[in-house]
């Protein structure tokens, strides 16, 4: 999946500019923090956010996501498995929908922008919840309705009103990290929704053990700090300032991650070992080992529910 993620960060460099700034808070001060695949990512000296510091243009990356490039995205594969799809919406999205449920009152309408192929919306409907998503990846979009889910074929950045609609819950979850102006889209999603309605974020996170298996194996990343898809590295800080900009108060902040698979399973490519039984029984500690980074501070996903003051 590394390779394949290095192969389209190759094709899409030509279509890459410069910035001169954080994206965030707009600060001139940053410094180098890594480079994966000849992208360099910069790290903000004022809000410690972590940023493609050459992003793809706006066409490159709706091309790219659309699937109008004749180019695969390598993780959907993992999306578009049948066998997979209720395990990951038992084991990764209803208990983000449940941590959801206890600063919001279920019912009313969840609207999933990035929804994919729906496993969010599976698991807030099963919550009581309306749901409705928006997707730019026609595979996907086929693959939910086929689960009677709605979900229209659109790109986050043309959506109006009409999709937005009486909305109580709106979600972006992995979705921020991939814009060039994140800032920019959380403002104009945020002004269409009531005021009480809530928003749900989620990124990947820094400083994190993910963030250090970066820097260490830059040349196996296939998730969080990964050009060309991941532009952005939030920190709390960071994610503030995001929310700030668009009239949104966090109520609910939760913090996990998946760096110690990251850093076992890249040390074990890196070194070129088989898989083995002492391997298996290594990965089988994840939980335990992973609840202590997540205790320490240093896991690598953000998960944030604001309200719209």
């Amino acid at each position: 999946m590394a390779q394949e993620h290095q192969n389209l960060a190759a094709q899409l460099r030509d279509s890459c500019t410069e910035l001169s700034a954080c994206p965030i808070c707009g600060s001139c001060v940053f410094g180098t923090f890594v480079h994966v695949y000849e992208y360099p990512y910069a790290e903000c000296a004022e809000c410690g956010h972590i940023f493609m510091q050459t992003p793809p243009s706006e066409e490159a990356l709706a091309a790219l996501y659309s699937q109008q490039s004749g180019e695969k995205c390598p993780q959907r594969t993992v999306y578009l498995e049948n066998g997979l799809f209720e395990q990951r919406v038992k084991a990764i999205a209803l208990p983000k929908v449940e941590f959801c449920g206890e600063v919001i009152q279920p019912g009313g309408l969840w609207v999933d922008v990035g929804c994919g192929t729906g496993e969010v919306l599976t698991a807030a409907r099963a919550s009581g919840w309306a749901v409705s998503g928006i997707e730019t990846d026609s595979d996907e979009v086929d693959f939910g309705r086929a689960r009677g889910l709605d979900i229209r074929c659109l790109d986050a950045l043309s959506l109006g009103p009409a999709e937005i609609g009486d909305a109580k819950v709106l979600s972006l979850l992995n979705l921020l990290e991939h814009l060039r102006d994140p800032c920019g889209l959380l403002c104009r999603l945020a002004e269409m929704l009531p005021t009480g309605a809530c928003v749900v974020a989620e990124t990947p996170r820094h400083p994190s053990l993910s963030s250090f298996v970066s820097c260490a194996f830059p040349h196996l990343a296939y998730r969080h700090i990964y050009p060309p898809e991941h532009l952005h590295v939030f920190t709390e800080r960071s994610m503030e300032i995001t929310l700030e900009s668009a009239g949104l108060k966090p109520v609910a902040v939760w913090t996990f991650g998946q760096d110690f698979q990251d850093l076992v399973f890249a040390s074990a490519t890196n070194a070129g070992l088989d898989g083995s039984d002492f391997f298996d029984q290594i990965v089988q500690m994840s939980t335990v080992a992973q609840q202590s980074i997540d205790d320490s501070g240093f896991s690598d996903v953000l998960f944030v529910v604001a309200e719209k003051t």
